[in-house]
């Protein structure tokens, strides 16, 4: 059996500063990036009421981090 290019999946995404990054290949990779998605949606979607709201600072960065964290998760996504 012919071995496979380790690199044949790297793609680069040039919105990230030329940041390269695994396809996913596997149905639960692509469930698990869908979710990370879900999450960082619902999580802007908490900021913006938060926000207009007049809410707790302290809450806001929490999210705001937590938001940015889901983000780069999602790179080539």
């Amino acid at each position: 059996m012919p071995r496979q290019n380790p690199s044949a999946n790297l793609r680069c995404d040039s919105n990230a500063n030329d940041v390269f990054y695994e396809e996913p290949t596997q149905p639960a990779e692509l469930a698990a990036l869908d979710w990370l998605e879900g999450q960082a949606r619902i999580t802007r979607l908490w900021l913006d009421i938060l926000i207009s709201r007049n809410a707790r600072l302290d809450l806001i960065e929490k999210l705001e981090g937590h938001k940015r964290f889901l983000e780069s998760a999602m790179i080539g996504h």
